[in-house]
């Protein structure tokens, strides 16, 4: 299926420290998740600066995702990723907006959004998008920064990454529904944390 990748996309999530590689050079994360509050209420943007239109879900592997127009990837800025805030379906969406080769971005959708707005694969959805400032980096989990600590100098190299870098890292761990899952995730970051100070590792897959 060639859909919001633009070719076949693998399901799994071993692809990580290869999206923390292009994040250090384009500045942003790149997860594959909108992080949705259900508690949240997005305040109204000026409509000039809000761009709204309608998509169709897609499915690549395990990831939901719509495509932009390409007016609207060239009013929230063309040939960058960025955060965006708005709304899908009538729920609150805050996510990031990757570049397409063909001018347009890719938004990401995750379950709790998806159900928020009632939609799945191959659904239309309309969407409002504005773009957004990027949030600062959540605290280090007690099993993270454990993990870090026994890292000769990993802690260290983790404050040295860039603030959307750490985000991602943290939030990656976060999203792990399973203490076995959860620990691995720890270990996958150890791992890519320990390259950058040399120290070898015992990482699991």
């Amino acid at each position: 299926m060639i859909g919001c990748n633009g070719a076949r996309s693998s399901a799994r999530t071993n692809g990580l420290a290869t999206r923390f590689r292009i994040a250090s050079s384009t500045g942003t994360s790149l997860h594959p998740g909108a992080a949705y509050d259900a508690g949240t209420r997005e305040k109204s943007a000026p409509m000039a600066e809000r761009q709204r239109f309608r998509a169709t879900v897609e499915r690549v592997g395990m990831n939901y995702c719509v495509l932009t127009t390409p007016a609207v990837s060239r009013a929230l800025g063309p040939g960058a990723a960025l955060q965006v805030r708005g709304r899908a379906g009538g729920a609150p969406l805050r996510t990031r907006a990757m570049p397409t080769r063909d001018g347009r971005h890719r938004i990401f959708l995750d379950g709790p959004l998806r159900a928020a707005a009632g939609v799945g694969a191959g659904d239309r959805v309309a969407l409002e998008l504005e773009p957004a400032g990027a949030r600062p980096a959540p605290p280090l989990s007690a099993d993270l920064r454990g993990a870090l600590r026994a890292l000769p100098g990993g802690v260290d190299a983790f404050a040295r990454l860039t603030e959307t870098q750490r985000r991602a890292m943290v939030e990656f761990v976060e999203r792990a529904r399973t203490p076995a899952t959860r620990a691995r995730y720890v270990e996958r970051i150890v791992a890519e944390v320990a390259k950058r100070t040399g120290q070898p590792t015992g990482e699991r897959r």
